[in-house]
């Protein structure tokens, strides 16, 4: 998911039960993965999707409208118009 984590926990499993809760929660929303739930909801536009993915989506829509739209999860196809996605930064061609 691109970010750090660091587990404490006086759990002898706890490190191995949160990376594997990160894996299965990453092959539900990853963009990148196409089996994904959510690469294939991009793609096909509707999808009976997990409780999890439906509980992100439902969460990210309240964090839009909390931030006047300043959180928006729709924004992924801009960036990887823009070159983000993948670190190739350029201005999109002019559609003529």
């Amino acid at each position: 998911m691109g970010t750090f984590v660091e587990v404490t926990s006086s759990y002898k499993e706890a490190a191995k039960v949160v990376f594997a809760e990160f894996e299965r929660l990453e092959s539900l929303l990853s963009k990148y993965n196409p089996d994904s739930e959510i690469s294939k909801l991009n793609k096909l536009g509707s999808l009976n999707i997990s409780s999890d993915t439906a509980y992100v989506i439902r969460t990210a829509k309240e964090f839009w409208l909390t931030s006047d739209g300043a959180f928006d999860i729709t924004v992924g196809p801009l960036l990887d118009l823009w070159g983000f996605s993948e670190k190739n930064y350029s201005l999109p061609e002019e559609k003529k």
